[in-house]
């Protein structure tokens, strides 16, 4: 049994599949697809100012923090919101 994650993570085409995700997410205007616009913009917002404090000393660093450390599917700092 592979977890929803590991199967996003291994996803042949994954930036595809990304990128219709959020320009599906984008189109939708219901409760649930403002929470997760909201919430991808607070997380980004956050991951900026660490890169401004100088916790991290770039906007890759971050994305890859969170991409292998955490294992999420894409960076906050991205082209989605």
């Amino acid at each position: 049994n592979v977890l929803p994650w590991k199967a996003a993570v291994r996803h042949p085409n994954k930036q595809q599949a990304l990128n219709e995700y959020f320009a599906n997410l984008n189109k939708m205007n219901t409760f649930g697809a403002d929470l997760a616009k909201r919430y991808g913009k607070r997380s980004q917002k956050i991951a900026l100012q660490l890169v401004k404090d100088g916790v991290a000393k770039n906007n890759e660093d971050v994305n890859t923090v969170l991409l292998t450390g955490f294992y999420h599917v894409y960076g906050p700092i991205n082209e989605y919101f």
